[in-house]
């Protein structure tokens, strides 16, 4: 195991070979690489609890690489839909995974519809105020963590028939259940 602070080092970027980069619990990370063209093999990205003080940008770089993986849970501020560049996520048209549990997210944006491969995403602990139903765009999804946020019983609708594939369905928290059967009617993955 490997604690990092500080700069990311340059190094780094001749590992042409790496497939997967996961860092968790270095706390004083404060920049990332700007250029990871190099790493063209790389999938998978995990960076959880990165920072004492959380990045509020997913780094530009990271758009360029060919993810099909995305962990950034606990690690990142993603409050501000542009800055934070939560925007962009369209742009890694491989992605099969994507947690951004705990990220201070508050809404999603139409372009998260276009996250068409998406099977595995984790997006509880956040603050959101109703279901964002962009998710229901996502018809390839199996697994769905979305638990744990501001969504109350009055604001919350669970029309997840859209998403028949779902095999595992994680929330908690105050929600309107009473009519159970019509709100998980068609789902034979459950």
């Amino acid at each position: 195991r490997v604690f990092l602070s500080g700069v990311y080092p340059k190094d780094l970027l001749y590992l042409e070979n790496l497939t997967s980069w996961s860092l968790s619990g270095s706390l004083g990370i404060t920049s990332f690489p700007t250029d990871l063209s190099r790493l063209k093999k790389l999938k998978s990205i995990g960076m959880t609890s990165i920072s004492s003080v959380l990045p509020n940008k997913i780094p530009d770089s990271f758009f360029d690489l060919p993810l099909v993986s995305l962990d950034l849970s606990h690690g990142f501020d993603l409050s501000n839909l542009i800055s934070s560049n939560l925007f962009k996520m369209n742009q890694l048209k491989d992605l099969t995974g994507l947690r951004v549990s705990n990220c201070n997210i508050k809404t999603v944006d139409e372009t998260f519809k276009e996250l068409v491969n998406i099977t595995d995403l984790r997006i509880e602990r956040n603050p959101f105020t109703a279901f964002p139903t962009e998710i229901l765009s996502l018809v390839k999804l199996t697994i769905l963590y979305i638990g744990v946020n501001g969504i109350g019983a009055t604001n919350m609708t669970l029309p997840l028939m859209n998403l028949p594939k779902l095999e595992l369905l994680n929330f908690g928290g105050d929600y309107d259940l009473s009519d159970f059967a019509v709100k998980f009617s068609g789902m034979t993955g459950l």
